[in-house]
């Protein structure tokens, strides 16, 4: 297996500022270059540039975009699936794990399109969050095993693997599990099991999810961006992309979703004697 790709990354509300800012400039983000910064800063370095790969004559394009891919259904472990595909069906696929309390609607469409000019994007909720069945597992290794089996059903052979937030923990459980199934990683606003902090979410971070907002999806706007005005303003760009998609949008996940999340984050996050778990990512 090759060296994992890996996206090094900061605060949460930088690395969402930064995907903005970059990916709407074709020479950034969507074109691979090694190096990008953010309007606060932040900076991503795309290890292994092939992660982004490069079309070929007679590639085989869908007709669907972030906005219109249909949402699609499949069974495995128990659990139906749903999920859309879109972009480049040559080559290697890259699958996306959500962020916490996520769902296939909170992808930002200038990421996902932005990687479908090269390459296959999937999206799918993973079991127990919105329009996905069954129950929200209360430990990472759970939600990957369902994560692969997803990625079984659809008769993949070979993916990368995307993750953001408690995504990213799924993403480095696929690896793990499934070793012949993944070539590359991007992880993102995530860290390692055992890591410092990852026991339990911040006081600000509960501030934000238990507050009362009268538009909903200002939460993202406190969770992801920083108070500064071209902050803010680029988070109200995303959510204007974020609302694009008219049809066949995902429901709202349930109350039960977040605390089983949180339980699983807290069951990642004890603290461990070593990190040695992640030589075994190769």
């Amino acid at each position: 297996m090759s060296p994992v790709s890996v996206a090094c990354i900061r605060e949460p509300h930088e690395i969402a500022e930064a995907a903005l800012f970059s990916a709407s400039d074709d020479s950034s983000f969507v074109a691979g270059t090694q190096t990008f910064v953010s309007r606060s800063g932040a900076e991503i370095y795309v290890v292994d540039k092939s992660i982004q790969g490069t079309p070929e004559k007679g590639s085989k394009m869908t007709t669907h975009s972030h906005q219109t891919a249909p949402t699609q259904f499949v069974e495995a472990n128990g659990v139906r699936f749903a999920f859309r595909r879109f972009g480049n069906a040559d080559g290697v696929p890259l699958v996306f794990n959500m962020h916490f309390n996520g769902t296939m609607d909170h992808w930002d469409p200038m990421v996902t399109d932005g990687f479908a000019k090269d390459r296959e994007v999937i999206l799918f909720n993973n079991a127990g969050v919105s329009s996905t069945s069954g129950e929200v597992p209360t430990t990472v290794q759970e939600m990957s095993a369902n994560a692969i089996a997803f990625i079984n059903a659809l008769g993949l052979k070979k993916v990368d693997v995307f993750g953001f937030s408690i995504g990213g923990l799924i993403a480095q459980e696929i690896a793990l599990q499934a070793p012949e199934l993944v070539r590359r990683l991007v992880l993102v606003g995530t860290g390692p099991r055992g890591g410092e902090g990852m026991a339990n979410i911040t006081p600000e971070m509960q501030e934000i999810y238990s507050a009362k907002y009268e538009n909903p999806d200002h939460i993202w706007l406190r969770g992801f961006f920083t108070s500064s005005v071209a902050s803010q303003i680029a988070g109200l760009e995303f959510l204007r992309r974020f609302r694009l998609r008219s049809k066949e949008r995902d429901p709202d996940v349930s109350e039960k979703v977040a605390p089983s999340q949180i339980e699983a984050l807290a069951k990642w996050g004890a603290p461990q004697e070593s990190f040695d778990y992640l030589k075994q990512i190769k």
